[in-house]
């Protein structure tokens, strides 16, 4: 089955906006802040929570590109595992950053134990692994404190895979379509009409003639149309002649 595009609801597109537009404000107008360049005894106090909160933003960040790269037309079952690691991978990032901090030393030391750690995943889409690095900068500025740019980073993601989703390569369906009229006449000219208005290409296979005629068609789609709406069209309102229409589309491989 081919992925449908991503299904994103009004209150979830508004909450996704709300939340960069947030990372955004809070990030310029405190910026010191999540940068934590304050020494006094109240930014010590604060500093676990401020780091707590990065990761919290990591999460979000991560679970609003999950909800927008997941396309509806896959299984909830088939993709929650790669939900579950593309938001750990983005609190990785960010708990990384934090560990890191400014020192070259632990710098180093992430860079010996990720190498050590091997990390294996079945991933059949390309796009699924491209993600998992997105999320892991994502998360990395947000750990770092960098938390306008993370906002703005996040916005420009979830904008670009909704857009990658809409736009696609609609290759041409082929198949046979069987046609059967109401009488000893076959309505040509009609049908002729539907498959000239929907772009359809059509060699007509075998004819019968009889109580009711049929004419069986190998047919390619082109474009966006779908075999239910030329059905209705060439059925019409009962009058056009059409009894009965039944596809067979080929299935592709990966279909």
């Amino acid at each position: 089955m081919s992925e449908a595009p991503t299904s994103i609801g009004p209150w979830q597109a508004t909450a996704g906006l709300a939340f960069c537009a947030g990372l955004v404000w809070v990030g310029y107008r405190w910026p010191d802040v999540w940068l934590m360049e304050g020494s006094g005894p109240d930014a010590v106090a604060a500093r676990p929570i401020i780091e707590v909160a990065k990761l919290a933003i990591a999460a979000g960040i991560g679970v609003l590109v999950t909800t927008v790269h997941r396309p509806s037309g896959r299984s909830r079952k088939s993709t929650q595992p790669v939900a579950h690691a593309q938001i750990l991978f983005c609190v990785a990032g960010a708990l990384t950053m934090i560990i890191i901090g400014d020192s070259l030393a632990r710098a180093f030391g992430a860079v010996g134990i990720a190498s050590i750690v091997r990390f294996r995943t079945s991933l059949k889409d390309p796009k699924d692994a491209t993600i998992l690095f997105l999320l892991m900068g994502l998360g990395m500025s947000a750990g770092r404190g960098i938390v306008a740019v993370a906002g703005l980073g996040t916005l420009f993601v979830c904008a670009l895979l909704w857009a990658m989703d809409r736009v696609k390569d609609e290759k041409p369906r082929d198949g046979t379509l069987e046609l059967r009229a109401s009488g000893a006449a076959f309505p040509e000219e009609h049908v002729q009409r539907v498959f000239a208005r929907n772009h359809l290409t059509a060699d007509a296979l075998e004819m019968e003639h009889g109580t009711d005629a049929m004419v069986r068609y190998h047919v390619v789609i082109h474009g966006t149309v779908t075999p239910e709406d030329i059905s209705a069209q060439l059925v019409g309102d009962g009058q056009s002649g059409i009894k009965s229409v039944r596809w067979e589309m080929l299935k592709r491989k990966g279909e």
